[in-house]
């Protein structure tokens, strides 16, 4: 996904990743959505994944 992004799309998404510590992929906010957790760093976490290719953008759509 990541090669297929503007330069704005990056941009953006390099912003949003710098605004928080994302969270590692083995956090167990990684598999509870209902936790009440930080919200700035679970955008900043899926932010690094657009940016490192870990995101389908048809899996994100659907």
């Amino acid at each position: 996904m990541a090669s297929d992004m503007t330069k704005n799309e990056k941009d953006a998404l390099k912003t949003i990743a710098q605004s928080a510590q994302p969270y590692d992929d083995d956090s167990p906010e990684m598999t509870c959505f209902d936790y009440g957790g930080d919200f700035q760093r679970m955008l900043a976490t899926l932010a690094q994944k657009a940016l490192e290719g870990k995101l389908d953008r048809d899996t994100a759509q659907s």
